[in-house]
């Protein structure tokens, strides 16, 4: 979850943008929870691959779903909220 809202934090909202052949194939990678242990290497929890993220954040812009929704939506209290309440 914490990759997904990262990547969303990560695009951008540029009005008239038209995609290219390019923004298709764009992958971005995004580092979670890096640390260091006593010998001060830099070691990573986790690597978050968000694919073709500026086409999915124009899909969502079109249909009318904000970043801060999109967002809430997956977020871990959302997630907890259902599991709590049993509604699978």
């Amino acid at each position: 979850m914490l990759g997904i809202k990262k990547a969303i934090d990560s695009t951008l909202d540029i009005p008239l943008l038209e995609p290219t052949e390019i923004d298709f194939k764009i992958r971005c990678k995004h580092e979670l929870a890096p640390f260091r242990t006593s010998q001060k290497d830099n070691i990573k929890a986790c690597t978050f691959y968000d694919y073709a993220p500026q086409i999915f954040a124009n899909i969502r812009k079109t249909c009318g779903i904000k970043k801060a929704y999109y967002s809430n939506s997956l977020g871990p209290e959302h997630i907890l909220g259902y599991m709590f309440n049993a509604n699978f």
